[in-house]
């Protein structure tokens, strides 16, 4: 079952499985995945094309993965903080990655290259009710809207460099 896709500059698009799997796909291939990414040990719950033309990738299994899709390998591979799994991700203008999920924290990642990555800052208790993140969007380049499963949108600051100041809370 796929969960998530995500499209790509090229015309190409990714989907995201339950079998653990990222297919890339040309849609005039006629249904044939021309590339497939194994590196998820569980469901693969959200993808993000990232600026640079790699491809991001959040799962169940508590993992971030960055991937080189001309090449099919990792070139970054990091785990959620408490160890949940991955609903959530967006790139900042800044180049830097949001991740969030079930453990009701927003992670701002700053990403230092080939399996180098530093957290910038955490936002602990960020989602309503302890629900997991069920998406995200960068509203301008200083704003992040979260949604979950709570009655609220939350609004956060990310321009600020040294940490992510909540805005105000949407019903």
């Amino acid at each position: 079952n796929i969960i998530c896709v995500t499209a790509f500059r090229n015309g190409y698009f990714a989907s995201g499985s339950t079998d653990n799997t990222i297919k890339i796909w040309n849609p005039s291939s006629m249904g044939t995945a021309v590339q497939t990414l194994s590196g998820h040990t569980n469901d693969v719950t959200v993808l993000q094309q990232l600026s640079n033309g790699l491809l991001a990738s959040g799962s169940t299994d508590t993992y971030t993965i960055i991937w080189n899709i001309t090449t099919g390998s990792q070139i970054n591979k990091f785990q959620s903080v408490n160890g949940e799994g991955v609903t959530c991700l967006k790139q900042l203008a800044t180049g830097e990655l949001v991740t969030a999920g079930y453990d009701n924290s927003i992670y701002v990642w700053k990403i230092n290259g080939p399996n180098s990555q530093t957290l910038r800052d955490t936002v602990t208790n960020a989602l309503q009710y302890m629900n997991p993140c069920n998406d995200m969007l960068l509203y301008d380049s200083n704003t992040l809207a979260v949604a979950s499963s709570g009655v609220k949108t939350e609004l956060y600051n990310v321009a600020n460099t040294a940490n992510v100041v909540k805005i105000r809370s949407l019903s």
